[in-house]
């Protein structure tokens, strides 16, 4: 029993000066060590595509949304959000920015405007300089 106790105060000892050693890193340092962690900056230039989802519960918790972020290099985008039942997509191929909302009362592709965008998930992207046909639309990555 007293080795237990022991063991305890050695094993807690240890996480709090780790936690102290940890506190003297820069963010800088804890970056590069991350960086390292998952292959170095030369395995981060080699991903090309990467995809996320997130969920987020609003409104006391009766409202759920569910948003899937998929990305390709060299610049397409696209966020798919579930909320109140309904399918919402955002969307840029590189050159022109697109959504679908039903709860705005559209089921097509619609061409994204500077206003638009500036309310959209994704404020950076371009502004649309060409129509884009349903052809250029973007899969899911």
């Amino acid at each position: 029993m007293i080795s237990r106790c022991i063991a305890g105060v050695f094993a807690f000892a240890f996480l709090v000066s780790s936690a102290v050693a940890a506190q003297d890193l820069t963010l800088d340092q804890i970056l590069k060590k991350n960086e390292d962690a998952i292959g170095g900056a030369d395995a981060i230039s080699r991903v090309q595509t990467l995809r996320t989802t997130s969920r987020m519960v609003m409104s006391d918790g009766q409202t759920e949304m569910v948003a899937t972020v998929s990305s390709k290099r060299p610049n397409f985008v696209r966020i798919e959000t579930a909320v109140m039942g309904s399918n919402i997509v955002w969307a840029f191929d590189g050159t022109t920015a697109w959504m679908i909302n039903p709860l705005a009362g559209g089921s097509e592709p619609q061409k994204m405007d500077e206003a638009t965008i500036a309310r959209s998930p994704m404020p950076g992207w371009k502004v649309p300089s060409a129509p884009s046909s349903a052809s250029k639309l973007p899969a899911t990555p």
